[in-house]
């Protein structure tokens, strides 16, 4: 999986689409199938599996790409940071309390989507 992720983040980095839609992409498409989960891998665990790291850094360098050229063009909030973006998103994936991972898996996209609809800057929504 995590290799499509980052298949899939280095063709939108490459392409000259949106870098806005292109990272918005990326993260439903991580947030779906549970991979932004695996930007907060420990070093240890990651250390122990170096396809998995070298997969990981693939995938993370060209989102940052994304979002620094998105936020170059003003698309999106100057002051995020991947790290934000990918630790919201990552939460959004998990169940609240008291929540069946049905309901989370049901709800995730929407919550995920709001979120992001919120990271555009304020005069480019």
């Amino acid at each position: 999986m995590i290799v499509d992720a980052a298949d899939t983040a280095e063709e939108a980095a490459v392409r000259d689409d949106d870098p806005v839609l292109a990272l918005c992409h990326l993260l439903q498409i991580t947030a779906h199938k549970g991979l932004a989960a695996s930007r907060c891998l420990s070093e240890a665990a990651v250390g122990a599996r170096p396809e998995l790291a070298q997969q990981k850094e693939r995938m993370v360098s060209a989102a940052q790409l994304l979002l620094h050229r998105a936020q170059q063009r003003g698309q999106v909030r100057a002051d995020l940071s991947l790290e934000e973006v990918i630790s919201a998103v990552t939460q959004l994936g998990r169940p609240l309390p008291g929540a069946s991972w049905a309901i989370t898996e049901r709800l995730s996209p929407r919550m995920v989507q709001l979120y992001l609809d919120g990271l555009f800057a304020p005069d480019s929504a």
